[in-house]
């Protein structure tokens, strides 16, 4: 395992509706987000961001809610899945070894 601040890292896991995912801005910067998958009621599906990982004047990625999203739309699940998902996904981009 590489120790050390992550630079670059795509992220996609998908798992009950939610997806972990690196997403890019139109300058290539790169944002790693916690989304929400649903369906138009046309059928099509899209998805929305409820949290995103923001890198901090030390290099570090927090979690940061974007509003009352994540209490909105994970107040009805286990979220443990999820929660566990994130903090490894933390984990890697902050450059620490996963527990196993």
């Amino acid at each position: 395992m590489l120790m050390g601040v992550c630079t670059s890292m795509e992220i996609n896991i998908k798992k009950n509706g939610f997806e972990i995912r690196t997403a890019h801005d139109i300058k290539g910067n790169e944002r790693y987000e916690l989304a929400k998958w649903e369906k138009t009621e046309d059928g099509r599906d899209y998805s929305f961001v409820l949290a995103y990982f923001h890198k901090d004047s030390d290099g570090f990625y927090n979690l940061i809610f974007v509003g009352d999203r994540p209490f909105q739309y994970l107040a009805e699940i286990d979220i443990a899945d999820i929660w566990r998902e994130l903090w490894m996904a933390q984990m890697m981009l902050n450059g620490d070894k996963p527990i196993e």
